[in-house]
Formats: structure tokens, sequence, C-alpha cells
């Protein structure tokens, strides 16, 4: 059983999920209505296909990263389509695309650090500190540049943490204004020094006046500022000539597909890009926690399931008990028992001040779900945005990016989406090829439904905390 926790910070969840297991009759909603046109008609807006995945591509020069954007919506009529991190035009290599639902999660795949292949040029500066610049100055270039030692250890002295000027030429906005339109206007935003990390930079070679390095740096550090400096750390000046991005994360270049491989292979079927997505179990060997984020399910979805859905604060008897009855719904048709829960409860986020406290860890109520039998858990961190998504986006774009849902079996009175205005019954109406199962729960001895509610309560009445 592995537990997969799939990002909200770009949205893409269900809002308010009120789980109250109580007893209720054992029934099936299926109730085919208006909301399946609706809902398909708030796919097409979107310019909507069935593709949701991520995608290695190995950028060729020459392309900005939104041409690639263009190209790949041109290809496959997707509109939804980003990325994890841009490249200028002139440099090649990695970068992840992100098709789709996957769109939403582009934070967890923006990875802290990124390896890249440079080629540091000496003997001239330029206005942007790479090629695409005009001509500065220029300087002698002094021997010891050309010396392999002397080559590493200057590098060596730029390893670990420093503060890095920007070029004046970047993306990096400063009180509303974009600094590469303000360096064209003459007049330089001069942002300051920003934090950096460099792990390695190892010379590779050296080639007339020109080093070859591979660099690990941390997100945000520009390359060729690198270079601009390390020219100026050896007596002279020094720009960027090319750059070519290896890895970002556990995803390496030599994993990636060109344009051409791509379009060759889309020219029969535009939904063929699906071939090209990263696998499941890629993305969960790149994955270090058990609890994963977003990127672990992005496109790969979890299988054929009957899934439910809920807070499921404290894992109580109701809880366990809906659990179970899911387990052995799945089982009986040989599917995946799967549930999806928050982090965090959801009035932590829309109403703070009504807040209940947890009743256990994060860690402790995936555990505690698993218990029960239950072969996936979802983990969807819950925020703003999130909370004011309707059910219907939820339910019809998001979920099917998540997992391959057969059916949904909730308690009575579950309730999903902006204002908690959707339940069992106007689900089965978005989706209408997805069986809804309200499912036959217990209460105590005395008929009372077992609730978060009641045991927080009890535990303030027996402690005065809710926390012991």
């Amino acid at each position: 059983m592995q537990a997969t926790r799939p990002s909200s910070s770009k949205g893409g969840a269900t809002a308010h999920p009120h789980h109250h297991p109580e007893r209720s009759e054992g029934s099936c909603v299926s109730e085919p209505g208006a909301a399946r046109n609706k809902a398909r008609q708030a796919r097409s807006r979107r310019g909507a296909t069935a593709l949701s995945g991520v995608l290695l591509l190995d950028k060729p020069t020459g392309w900005t990263s939104h041409d690639l954007v263009g190209k790949l919506r041109t290809l496959t009529g997707e509109r939804r389509i980003g990325h994890a991190g841009t490249l200028d035009p002139d440099a090649s290599g990695l970068m992840i695309m992100l098709i789709g639902p996957a769109t939403k999660l582009s934070a967890d795949f923006t990875s802290e650090h990124k390896s890249y292949r440079a080629r540091i040029q000496f003997g001239s500066s330029t206005t942007t500190d790479d090629a695409q610049g005009d001509l500065l100055e220029t300087s002698p270039i002094p021997e010891k540049v050309l010396d392999p030692v002397y080559a590493q250890e200057l590098l060596d002295s730029f390893l670990g943490e420093s503060d890095q000027i920007p070029p004046d030429f970047s993306a990096l906005k400063q009180g509303g204004k974009i600094a590469h339109r303000e360096a064209r206007k003459g007049t330089p935003l001069n942002i300051p020094a920003r934090p950096i990390v460099v792990t390695s930079a190892t010379l590779i070679s050296i080639e007339e006046v020109s080093w070859v390095v591979d660099f690990t740096v941390s997100k945000g550090t520009y390359i060729r500022a690198l270079a601009r400096d390390i020219g100026r750390a050896a007596g002279t000046h020094a720009h960027l000539s090319e750059l070519c991005r290896t890895t970002s994360g556990d995803f390496w270049v030599a994993d990636a597909h060109t344009l051409e491989e791509i379009e060759q292979h889309l020219k029969q079927d535009p939904n063929a890009l699906a071939d090209f997505f990263i696998s499941r179990d890629e993305l969960l060997h790149s994955m270090p926690a058990q609890r994963l984020n977003a990127a672990s399910v992005a496109g790969t979805r979890v299988g054929p399931s009957v899934l439910t859905i809920g807070v499921f604060d404290g894992v109580h008897e109701g809880h366990q008990a809906l659990l179970r009855a899911v387990v052995a719904r799945a089982h009986e048709q040989g599917l995946l028992a799967t549930a999806l829960t928050f982090d965090l409860h959801p009035k932590e986020v829309m109403r703070p001040s009504h807040a209940p406290a947890p009743l256990m860890t994060l860690d402790d109520k995936v555990a505690a779900i698993k218990n029960c039998g239950i072969d996936q858990v979802i983990v969807l961190p819950f925020n703003q945005k999130l909370g004011q998504q309707s059910a219907a986006d939820f339910l019809t774009l998001t979920l099917p990016a998540l997992v391959q849902t057969r059916e949904i079996m909730v308690g009575e009175n579950f309730r999903c989406g902006k204002g908690a205005d959707t339940g069992p019954a106007q689900m089965a109406e978005l989706l209408p090829d997805i069986k809804v199962t309200v499912a036959e729960l217990e209460s105590d001895e005395a008929g009372i439904p077992y609730s978060s509610t009641r045991i927080r309560t009890a535990r303030r009445a027996s402690s005065g905390s809710v926390c012991s």
C-alpha cells in the first residue's frame, strides 16, 4: 500500500468535504441528468482533452519556453499545457511539460536543485551575460585560465552558499516592473543580490578560451551570472556561450523526448502524446517520502478503484466501517480500494476561527486508513483556491487525473464543493458513468452516529484538552 500526496497549490481539489458517516439505508445513487452536458461544456470551454500527464521534453535551441507550449497545443488540441521551469531561447535541454489537469501541479515539479552543462567564454562580457547580448567589454585572458588545476580551484571557490546579483536582463520583477524591459530602455532595475547554493562545479574540459563546466545549483540560480562572476574572479571578462539543462530533481535529459520524435508519433493520433508520459513507477521511484506529492500521480493515476473521499479526522469507528466497506466492495470486483483525504482540515483554511483541533497527525491518519485494508491513500493539501472550486470541476476534471474511479462510496451526509452544496445524488448526475453508492454504516450502542465532533467533546469533558 502506498500513500500519495497530490498538491493543490495550483488548485484542483474538492472543497469543504463534510463526511459524517451515520446510519443509513444501503443504496446506490445513479441518476444521469443535465449535469452531464454541463460538465462536457465546461471541458470544451477550457480546450480540454483526455490528456493528463507529465512529459520530459528535450528543448532545442532557438525556441522559447512559450513556443514549446504553443507547439504542443497545436499538436494535441489541449490548451492546458504548462511547464515547471523556463529555459532561455539559446539554452537547450530538459523541460518538464505538464499536460491537462497536471498543469495545476507545477509547484511540485519545480525542483530545488537543477544541473547544467555550460560553456563559459573568456575575454568578453555582454549586456545579458550570455551570447544573446551585445558586446560590452573585452579584456586579455590570463594564461592561468588555460590551466585545468587553476580552473578547478577557482570553480571550487564558488561552492556553497553565496549572494548572486541577477543579470540586468531577466524576468524578475521589482516595484511592478520587469527587469529585461527596463534594461532595454536603458534604465536597469539593479535588483539586489539573492541567496543561491552551488552544490557542485566540475570542470569537464578547456577548449581554446572557454571552459565546459557541469554545475548543480539551487532553484533561482542564474548560470550566466555565474559565468560573469567567474570571469571577474579570473581577472578578465566572461559570458555564457552555451547552456544545456541536464537534470531537474531526479529527472534526466537522457530520458527526454525531442520535438521531432513527438511530432512524428502524433501524426496519426494527437492523444498518443500519453505514450510519452512519465510512468507511475518512475514517479514513485523519484519521490523519497512514503506520502508523495503531486508528481506521483499526475497523469499516471491510481489504477481502477472503488474510491471514498473524506477528512477522516480521528479515523473513528464510523470511518473504519466505511473504509472496510470500500475494501470489501473493491476486492469483490478485483479493484483497488482507494481513499482520498485532505491536509489541512477544510475549516482550517476557510474558517480558521471555527477550525477544530485535529484528533491525530496526518501520518497517523494515513496509517490508520491503511490499517483498515485500503490499498492506496491519496493525500490532497487543502488551500483557499481549492476551497472555492466547484464540485463539478473537481469531479469531472481533477479527480480523473488522480484515480481511475469505477465506484465512489460515501456516507449519507457526505458533501463537497463550494458551500458543501453537492451530495451523493448530485455527484451521480455529474458522473453518469461512475456508480455512486451510499454505504450502510454503524452507530454506537445507543444508536448515536459516530463523529469526530463527539470524540472532541468527550476528550474535552474528560481532560479539558482535545490534544490529550
